[in-house]
């Protein structure tokens, strides 16, 4: 472990020997009373991965008002390494056994300078179905349950801005992410422009968090080509940091030019004319390919995941991030991680139900969410180790068998992705995702009394 009195994000090979430092070290101050944190992924210009709520299969849980759990796609049709290394409790109580050349998990550790364990934040999403007053009692109940953060979805309904401004005005702690603007759907000096609205509204309560989308999304509904994705992702972020610092603003980008280079000739550098934000609004990057992954840990202050193994993630993403980490500007603060997945907690069909929808969500991504040969989510899937079931799972899906695809999902993945048992199994896998570095566990909570656990998760990751 590093010391107590280090200030650093790094990684500890965990093991019965003395733990390999891996050499990933940050300065910065972690501050006590304002914590920042933040989906659609990024996709690395010709690898790795979009994503995110703007073409996922979102999975609502309709729990307020008796409703039902619904899986319900947003409208698309397509597109192992060892078991875990250390015992973990399993649901069904059997032992999780290390096998032969297990790979050893990696903790990823940020401490406060006092040496204090930084106290991991709850996540949760919220959306919109036009209902105002559920929307707003959703928010209220969630802030009441310990939510410190509420994220939705901006796709091709509702938009995202409007529905945070509304929530803002009728909450007063929680804080509130885009999950995702969508880069592509607006320029990044109207991106800047609307993050100091909505951090203003909200007294300083609102986290920017971007993405790309698809180009499902982006050349269907806005009718713009999906191009230079990282360069869009880098400029976007540069522009706004300088739209806020309320300078005037010039930027010589790959993808963006300020003033515009070409047109009448007659644009000249602006600056925002109302007063700037007090601080730098904290921006996060939704990405899961490893060059977008190193560009997140490079310029974001937040990296928010999706399909999150704990367990295995460092041999996923632990060479981007570190690679992503050295460039960070030794200022800025350590870099904070979303992730997290269902929550059901005891005994009870609710169980099932949990288990069956972690099945229906991963299935849908690894089996649908792109084409056969390009499909972001799958790819990610073979990373983790389930290289075989990935085929599978695909091959039924994009055949036209959805539920023989769900149910080839394994058992293990929901074990390792989900909060999905009795007490003493989540509150252990509570600590596991706290141990590699999380720092804000997102939660879906399933079962008859969402609040509830929402309340105890919220206990047990203090």
């Amino acid at each position: 472990r590093s010391p107590k009195n280090s200030n650093l994000f790094g990684m500890n090979q965990l093991s019965t020997k003395t733990p390999e430092r891996l050499g990933i070290h940050l300065n910065g101050r972690i501050d006590d009373t304002v914590t920042r944190r933040q989906n659609a992924h990024v996709p690395d210009s010709d690898e790795s991965g979009t994503c995110a709520m703007d073409a996922c299969p979102l999975v609502h849980l309709r729990w307020w008002r008796g409703q039902d759990l619904n899986l319900r796609p947003s409208g698309y049709e397509p597109d192992e390494l060892p078991h875990c290394s250390t015992p973990q409790r399993h649901p069904s109580d059997a032992p999780c056994v290390p096998q032969p050349g297990a790979e050893v998990r990696v903790r990823f550790e940020q401490r406060h300078d006092r040496g204090q364990d930084v106290v991991m934040k709850i996540s949760t999403t919220i959306g919109f179905d036009g209902d105002p007053q559920r929307l707003v009692q959703q928010a209220k109940d969630f802030e009441s349950a310990g939510v410190d953060l509420l994220w939705g979805a901006e796709i091709y309904g509702y938009d995202l801005v409007s529905t945070l401004a509304y929530i803002a005005a009728n909450t007063e702690r929680v804080e509130l992410m885009t999950g995702i603007i969508p880069l592509y759907s607006r320029s990044p000096a109207l991106i800047a422009q609307t993050a100091a609205t909505l951090d203003a509204l909200s007294d300083g309560r609102f986290v920017l968090g971007l993405g790309t989308s698809g180009p499902q999304v982006i050349e269907g509904w806005h009718g713009v080509p999906f191009e230079k994705p990282m360069a869009r992702t880098r400029d976007t972020i540069d522009i706004c940091r300088k739209v806020w610092s309320g300078d005037k603003v010039t930027h010589d980008g790959k993808a963006y030019s300020l003033p515009y280079d070409g047109g009448t000739g007659l644009g000249k550098p602006l600056k925002f004319m109302n007063r700037p934000p007090v601080r730098d609004i904290p921006i996060s990057i939704a990405s899961i390919g490893p060059k977008n992954v190193e560009l997140t840990a490079e310029v974001a202050d937040i990296w928010q995941t999706i399909h999150f193994v704990p367990d295995r993630f460092e041999q996923v993403w632990g060479e981007a991030l570190k690679t992503g980490l050295a460039k960070r500007d030794p200022e800025k603060k350590p870099l904070e991680i979303i992730a997290g997945q269902f929550v059901a907690i005891g005994k009870g069909d609710h169980i099932q139900e949990a288990r069956d929808a972690a099945r229906g969500l991963i299935g849908f991504y690894v089996g649908g969410m792109g084409a056969k040969t390009k499909n972001f989510y799958n790819d990610l899937f073979k990373r983790y180790g389930w290289e075989e079931e990935a085929e599978e799972i695909q091959d039924l899906f994009l055949s036209g068998k959805r539920m023989e695809a769900f149910a080839a999902v394994p058992e293990e993945y929901i074990d390792l992705s989900a909060l999905i048992g009795d007490e003493g199994f989540v509150r252990e896998r509570i600590q596991v995702f706290k141990e590699v570095g999380v720092t804000h566990l997102n939660v879906s909570p399933i079962g008859p009394d969402p609040l509830k656990q929402i309340e105890m998760i919220k206990a047990w990751s203090e």
